[in-house]
C-alpha cells in the first residue's frame, strides 16, 4: 500500500506543484522547498481561511485546487487545498520564510508535549 503523506517522493511533487502555482498566480516568483509544508488532508479547512479561497483547475481530471492568502498572519503567506485525480486531497501552507516554518513547527511540537 502507498501512503502519500509518508512517501517523500510524493510530498516533494506536491510541494513543487504549490511552488509552481505560486509563481503562476504571481504571488511570488521564487518559493523555496523549505518554505512549503504539505500533507494529505487531515483536517477541515478553517472557515476563516475557506471564505477567501479561490478555486481553479489545471485540468479538471488531473488537478483541482483552491488557495487563499493569509495577509494578516505574520508567519504564513498562503493556504492551498489540492486534489489530484479527483481522489487524493492535500493541504499545503506557504510560509514567509524557511525560518518562520521551522519556528512554527517547533511551536507545534512543543504544544503536543
Amino acid at each position: 500500500m502507498i501512503y502519500p503523506g509518508r512517501d517523500e517522493r510524493v510530498m516533494r511533487i506536491v510541494r513543487k506543484t504549490v511552488r509552481g502555482l505560486c509563481c503562476h498566480h504571481k504571488l511570488r516568483s521564487t518559493v523555496f522547498d523549505g518554505e512549503v509544508w504539505a500533507d494529505v488532508q487531515r483536517f477541515a479547512v478553517p472557515p476563516e481561511w475557506s471564505a477567501g479561497m479561490q478555486a481553479f483547475d489545471a485540468d479538471a481530471d488531473v488537478l483541482k485546487y483552491q488557495f487563499g492568502l493569509l495577509k494578516d498572519d505574520p508567519d504564513m503567506e498562503s493556504f492551498w487545498a489540492l486534489r489530484f485525480f479527483g481522489r487524493t486531497p492535500f493541504h499545503c501552507i506557504v510560509y514567509r520564510s524557511v525560518e518562520t516554518r521551522k519556528r512554527s513547527e517547533r511551536h507545534q511540537a512543543g504544544a503536543l508535549r
